[in-house]
């Protein structure tokens, strides 16, 4: 299970099908919603988050992003 910011990146970077600035934008947003909320919690199972990348890179490139940490939000993962 991933439980960190660093590790959702670290996993995004290995499977290389976003653009570094989308990783980034991911990370900075995990990262700060760690610093900025005690109750906040990550855990993400690597299965879940490959469907997830499969998922979102069917869309265009400018929703990807939002659509990641929705589908977190959604899937009650954060």
């Amino acid at each position: 299970m991933m439980s960190t910011p660093a590790h959702i990146a670290a996993a995004l970077e290995m499977d290389q099908r976003l653009t570094p600035q989308e990783m980034y934008a991911i990370e900075q947003n995990l990262t700060h919603r760690k610093q900025n909320d005690p109750t906040f919690n990550l855990c993400v199972g690597i299965k879940h988050l490959i469907d997830l990348l499969d998922l979102i890179t069917q869309m265009e490139p400018d929703h990807r992003v939002a659509a990641f940490l929705s589908k977190l939000e959604d899937d009650n993962l954060v």
